[in-house]
């Protein structure tokens, strides 16, 4: 299992880390005519392997579980400039499908993979969602079929094109505990998003029994702006904030 620390740093990293090589001043490559070393494989297969993810950086951790994960990689070699190409199909956190294919070259970057995703429950996301807004994403699924294209010169281009759909949505404020924002189905479709330069088109958006909930007060102020946190919180006046909402809210009729 693999966790990323409050500091952002990926546990597997000290495995590879030695206090010994970092103060080692380095040595400088001696010139050979020798040609470097190559591995080539013509298959490698994953079957029914698990990767657990950890992120213990927001308050709440959050959670990935690729179970199983099935991967399949033709023609691999070390030498960076041959593509090889992968398959990769695996279950995120025991709901979601997503499966990919295609062709990467490592140097320069050359990425073509088709990607599709059904039922990613994109709620996982809550505990970054706690950081800016009081809000709780209570379902949300997403679908994805597209094609993605990386590519690298003197910086690093590409673009996605395919479709988007965000299906189920049903959000609360946790302020008062009332819906916020809920449809049954979001779609894109038709969408084109270059990387450099940034740019984005979409053909077709349909919102299917879309509501939201929007509140004016007396003084003239939303719902809208007292659930969006303008500055992240630390730890300490979270709860200070849930504590003064909870002593100063009184249940009444909407």
């Amino acid at each position: 299992m693999g966790w990323l620390d409050k500091n952002g740093v990926f546990n597997l990293q000290k495995l590879f880390t030695s206090s010994a090589i970092a103060d080692k001043k380095p040595e400088k490559p001696a010139k050979s005519d020798k040609k470097p070393f190559n591995i080539q494989v013509n298959a490698i297969n994953l079957k029914n392997y698990q990767l657990h993810v950890e992120d213990r950086g927001p308050e709440k951790p959050v959670q990935l579980a690729l179970s199983p994960l099935n991967l399949t990689i033709k023609n691999f070699n070390s030498a960076k400039q041959k593509p090889f190409t992968l398959a990769l199909n695996s279950t995120l956190n025991k709901t979601g499908q997503l499966s990919s294919q295609g062709s990467v070259t490592l140097s320069p970057l050359n990425v073509n993979l088709t990607i599709n995703t059904k039922n990613i429950p994109v709620n996982i996301i809550q505990p970054y969602v706690n950081d800016f807004a009081h809000l709780r994403i209570r379902r949300v699924e997403l679908f994805v079929d597209g094609k993605l294209k990386l590519t690298e010169k003197q910086t690093i281009g590409g673009n996605f094109k395919g479709n988007i759909a965000l299906r189920s949505l049903r959000t609360t404020d946790t302020l008062k505990g009332q819906d916020f924002l809920n449809w049954k189905t979001l779609s894109l479709t038709g969408l084109h998003y270059e990387l450099e330069p940034a740019a984005l088109s979409i053909d077709k958006v349909l919102a299917d029994r879309l509501y939201s909930k929007i509140l004016v007060e007396k003084d003239k102020s939303t719902n809208i702006g007292k659930i969006f946190i303008s500055k992240p919180q630390t730890k300490k006046k979270k709860n200070q904030s849930r504590k003064t909402h909870a002593d100063s809210y009184r249940p009444g009729v909407d």
